[in-house]
């Protein structure tokens, strides 16, 4: 009852077939194999300046793919203060000056580690992301498929269902996973029509007003 409308960018809600593997991937402890964990936990997260950082940053092919003003926003803010920092570890002289990013590669292999798995009410705790909404929602996913594919998008189609059993609208993009940072002004774009949509079928649906009646 919280929100009116829910839009979703490409979230990481799978099939039940991927869910039941990683299931019993992360009951194994076999998680770390899955790519974007793997990857996560190469990636450095300490540099000895930030001119080491910004250089780290803008060779990463990942990183090429953002919009140049997130690029900014991640070479300006996307590091630990050195004060916080120092203070956070306790550290000597020689480590306060280490810049660390923002977001640790641990963190982020967690992140990943721990994506739901749940499958079903009867097998325990249930989050309920796959079924009725309280609301009405919008699925926005990636032609590339980089995360969801397209068996995934097929059973989130059959699925995903708004208040009444309405059905979510589902929409392609031609950007990657991390759309929102690639391309911002077309997701806001997107965002503001969905809104607008939203709130022209909500005035349709309702009741004239005293005035208008009279008229």
């Amino acid at each position: 009852d919280a929100f009116d409308h829910l839009v979703l960018f490409d979230a990481p809600m799978f099939h039940p077939y991927k869910r039941s593997l990683m299931y019993a991937m992360q009951r194994l402890g076999l998680m770390d194999m899955v790519p974007f964990v793997a990857s996560a936990k190469r990636r450095r997260g300490e540099f000895s300046s930030h001119e080491d950082f910004a250089e780290y940053i803008l060779q990463r092919s990942l990183y090429q793919s953002f919009h140049p003003e997130m690029i900014e926003s991640i070479l300006d803010d996307g590091f630990v203060p050195e004060e916080e920092d120092a203070l956070a570890r306790r550290a000597d002289e020689a480590e306060a000056h280490t810049v660390r990013f923002g977001f640790s590669p641990a963190a982020e292999a967690q992140y990943y580690r721990s994506t739901p798995t749940d499958l079903h009410p009867a097998l325990g705790k249930w989050i309920g992301q796959y079924g009725e909404a309280g609301c009405q929602g919008t699925f926005v996913y990636s032609r590339r498929h980089d995360v969801i594919q397209g068996m995934d998008v097929e059973y989130l189609k059959s699925t995903l269902r708004g208040p009444g059993g309405a059905p979510f609208d589902f929409r392609a993009c031609n950007e990657g996973h991390f759309l929102p940072l690639q391309d911002p002004d077309a997701v806001a774009d997107m965002g503001v029509k969905v809104v607008d949509a939203f709130f022209e079928e909500d005035a349709g649906s309702q009741p004239a007003d005293e005035e208008s009646r009279a008229a």
